[in-house]
């Protein structure tokens, strides 16, 4: 996502509200493209440089494509144990409206969050 937006010159916080995450975690990324010739700063305003196929060869060496799969995982996981707890079908949801999986998705991601920060807090939860 912050290559794809870098095609422009843009700021780490155009970045991240784009993306409706925080501006620190984009310019951290932001910082960590640049260390390997993937971006450069002008300024307050990164670009995307060098070799854009090189990402691929980094992530690997970085481990974002097991950590990523590892997310995946776990979020299925948690979304099978949320549609469980609330006495739903454990499905993809395809029974739903487009309204109704809207409306579940917000749910979930509300329940997940706060799965993750008594998981932070060391507070009783559902393991995620």
């Amino acid at each position: 996502m912050i290559l794809k937006r870098l095609s422009e010159p843009s700021t780490a916080k155009e970045i991240a509200e784009t993306g409706a995450t925080k501006s620190r975690t984009v310019s951290r990324h932001l910082k960590l493209l640049k260390s390997h010739g993937l971006a450069v700063k002008d300024g307050k305003c990164w670009t995307a440089a060098g070799d854009v196929k090189r990402l691929d060869e980094l992530a690997i060496q970085l481990g974002a494509v097991e950590r990523s799969e590892l997310q995946s995982e776990r979020y299925e996981r948690s979304r099978a144990a949320f549609r469980a707890i609330r006495g739903l079908p454990i499905g993809d949801g395809g029974e739903l409206t487009a309204d109704e999986a809207a409306a579940e998705e917000e749910e979930f991601r509300r329940w997940y969050e706060e799965q993750l920060m008594l998981e932070h807090l060391g507070l009783p939860h559902h393991p995620v």
